[in-house]
């Protein structure tokens, strides 16, 4: 039986290509990651949650290398959401981008977030996303290589 700090790690090292899940309860915004992150041809597995409870359970049964969070969603929001997962040791190799409409000042007045926690303004910036995720693509390659699974 594995024990359960095995079945939180993300699976980097057996697999090419990284793993992105997308937490937006804007479903138009869904589809433009979908379509835009997909048009790349990188090595990108993309998953969608609309909300935080479901990307919170989604983490736990397969916690991808990049979380993209809205930080405004019903139910549970992105504020939450980070902070449970930053209380967990197991996914601090997690990788946390926020894509807001909210002002800096607004995201204080709210508690902040971790320094560890990247902050892009919307509109998305694909461009910036593009360049952060090869990024992490390029450091994947070399964890495989340094383990010899390459």
């Amino acid at each position: 039986m594995l024990r359960q700090r095995d079945r939180l790690q993300p699976n980097t090292c057996a697999r090419e290509g990284i793993d992105v899940l997308i937490a937006e309860d804007n479903i138009d915004l869904q589809k433009l990651y979908q379509k835009s992150i997909s048009s790349w041809v990188l090595p990108i597995s993309i998953r969608t949650v609309a909300n935080g409870i479901d990307g919170l359970l989604n983490i736990g049964l397969r916690p991808p290398d990049v979380l993209i969070v809205d930080l405004l969603m019903p139910g549970v929001d992105g504020f939450e959401m980070i902070r449970r997962i930053r209380m967990n040791a197991a996914l601090d190799d997690m990788d946390i981008i926020v894509v807001t409409g909210m002002d800096p000042d607004e995201i204080q007045k709210r508690g902040g977030l971790p320094d560890t926690v990247t902050v892009y303004q919307k509109p998305i910036p694909f461009t910036d996303l593009r360049g952060y995720l090869q990024a992490k693509l390029a450091q994947h390659r070399r964890t495989l290589q340094a383990n010899g699974k390459r």
